[in-house]
């Protein structure tokens, strides 16, 4: 189902491929292109890091700090906590 965004003068949809604005004018119907896959960005980073010898667009440090917000984030609920990170 659509997300809905209601305004004083109309409201607006927001499908997968298109937004539709309404007013008391009518409606407008705009076209989205389709995002692509977050995993197929990253691997598509990975196989230019690879073949092409680029840096990837996230190092290992930024995946590491990644996973240590994921781990409090899991840890905080669990054990029902604030989670410090340094």
């Amino acid at each position: 189902s659509p997300r809905r965004v209601y305004g004083a003068d109309g409201s607006l949809a927001g499908h997968e491929d298109r937004i539709i604005i309404s007013t008391l004018e009518g409606e407008q119907e705009i076209s989205v292109p389709p995002l692509p896959n977050g995993h197929d960005l990253e691997f598509a980073d990975f196989y230019q890091a690879v073949v092409g010898g680029k840096q990837p667009d996230v190092s290992p440090r930024d995946a590491l700090a990644d996973l240590e917000l994921i781990d409090a984030a899991l840890r905080s609920a669990r054990e029902g906590r604030v989670i410090r990170l340094d």
